[in-house]
């Protein structure tokens, strides 16, 4: 990024500070991660070294009069939640209250989730004093490395080019630069090749894929052993992202092994679409800005709770949660607009830990994760809500009459391990959010800690189990 590209970039953070606040600022400066280090810092100086501007009384935005009245009311003079989510969750009647109702509960959701939860690792709890070189201030889009799945590889890039063109371009790409293991998700770009015939099918002519290549020595094979004019197929492809897959998949069931990051992600998009609601400018990987659901975290073990505790069936307690995480006492009252949210489609329902639920009845009934699962088929049946429900692999693998199956409408994702790319990423996000109150970390060091660190989690043949999953990886960046 040059001079030029970095003052605009400064130019546009200052205009939503002023608008937004400096939490949204600072949100979208995470966000971008083409900058160095050194450009980083630079802009946070830039931006953040002068006090903000003050806040606009007004900002126009699409809508009929009453709604927009009802948002600027409800954020004290300032819109406060996307007029399209906002008519979709009310079902076209937010009411006098609905407004400033779902605000509160989206800024009480974007507090709750940015939390890193590192006391369940080191004791302590974040209480919002920062202690130099502490991590108790860190944030979870600080440090957050974007998830992968077993999903379709997205195409990136695609062409049909002579078999010597192709030979030459993988020549000068250094294609095994952008490969997983040595940048993040996003940035990556494997070559598939596939060999093309094409033929005169009597109704126009056809194009046949006959052979597939994807790594490195049967892709040199291929292209080298074709006539330099045969007809050749280059996609360049990455990974599917686990924010990706929730987007793609109205009902989607995402397992993943112990620390493997599926509550995270879960709480990371909830933050995104929760920030983007709020009206915050930022990209969600996978998720258009016209498509910004209001995300609702269920933890299914309160689902178990609520039944034990008396509710009348499985679907009754599941309803009672979802309404209970919208209303968490201080915004009473939100709960009565559940019924036209999951109707109209207005709410993405996120429910972690199915697998959790016990599998066994000690009055010989029917458990707890059958009866939750059953619970969630029928909502998935009754309402147009998105949802997606998390679980470990193994149990879900098991033999049981719990799974929620592709027959009734449900995708099946798996989280991949870390490669190192994702690995390297996150370090990198680790030491450069902590140098924010570290002075040991200032002046470039943060990045200098970082590389050793890469440089000897890479070289230390024992450690590289730990590193693919995120809840060891942050382990050993906490020590």
């Amino acid at each position: 990024m040059n001079d030029d590209e970095i003052t605009a970039l400064a130019t546009d953070l200052r205009a939503l500070r002023a608008r937004w606040g400096e939490a949204a600022a600072r949100a979208a400066l995470a966000d971008n991660d083409a900058l160095s280090p050194d450009q980083r810092a630079r802009i946070e100086a830039l931006v953040f070294s002068t006090p903000a501007a003050p806040v606009p009384a007004n900002i126009g935005v699409s809508g009929d009069a009453d709604t927009v009245q009802q948002l600027n009311v409800a954020a004290g003079g300032r819109v406060g939640v996307a007029v399209a989510s906002l008519q979709m969750f009310f079902d076209g009647h937010p009411g006098e209250d609905g407004a400033a109702l779902l605000a509160a509960y989206l800024d009480s959701l974007a507090a709750d989730c940015q939390r890193l939860r590192l006391h369940r690792l080191t004791g302590t709890r974040q209480d919002g004093k920062q202690r130099d070189g502490s991590a108790d201030h860190l944030r979870l889009q600080d440090v957050y490395t974007s998830l992968t799945t077993d999903g379709a590889p997205v195409v990136v890039h695609q062409r049909q080019r002579r078999s010597a063109w192709i030979q030459r371009l993988l020549e000068r790409a250094h294609i095994a630069e952008r490969s997983p293991e040595h940048v993040p998700p996003e940035q990556v770009r494997m070559p598939v090749i596939n060999a093309v015939q094409v033929f005169d099918a009597g109704e126009g002519f056809r194009v046949h894929f006959d052979r597939t290549a994807s790594r490195g020595a049967a892709i040199s094979a291929m292209v080298e052993g074709e006539d330099p004019d045969a007809l050749m197929s280059l996609q360049l492809v990455r990974p599917e992202l686990a924010l990706e897959a929730i987007h793609a998949e109205r009902r989607l069931v995402l397992l993943g092994e112990p620390g493997a990051g599926k509550s995270t992600a879960l709480r990371y998009l909830a933050l995104l679409l929760a920030q983007r609601l709020r009206g915050v400018s930022l990209r969600i990987p996978g998720w258009p800005a016209d498509d910004t659901p209001v995300p609702v975290v269920v933890p299914l073990g309160q689902v178990a709770a609520a039944l034990r505790a008396g509710a009348s069936d499985a679907y009754a307690a599941l309803l009672q949660v979802i309404g209970d995480v919208l209303e968490a006492g201080v915004r009473g009252g939100l709960r009565r607009f559940l019924t036209p949210a999951l109707r109209a489609g207005g709410l993405l329902l996120l429910c972690d830990g199915l697998d959790e639920l016990p599998a066994t009845a000690a009055d010989g009934g029917i458990p707890a994760r059958v009866a939750v699962a059953a619970a969630l088929r029928r909502l998935a049946r009754e309402t147009k809500a998105r949802m997606v429900v998390t679980s470990r692999v193994l149990p879900y693998r098991a033999p049981g009459d719990w799974k929620l199956l592709p027959e009734d409408g449900w995708a099946l994702r798996t989280v991949q391990p870390l490669a190192f790319g994702q690995t390297r990423a996150f370090v990198k996000g680790w030491y450069h959010a902590l140098a924010a109150t570290d002075p040991d970390l200032a002046d470039g060091r943060a990045s200098d800690h970082a590389v050793g660190l890469v440089t000897e989690l890479e070289q230390t043949e024992r450690l590289h189990p730990l590193v693919r999953s995120p809840l060891l990886l942050t382990m050993l960046a906490i020590l």
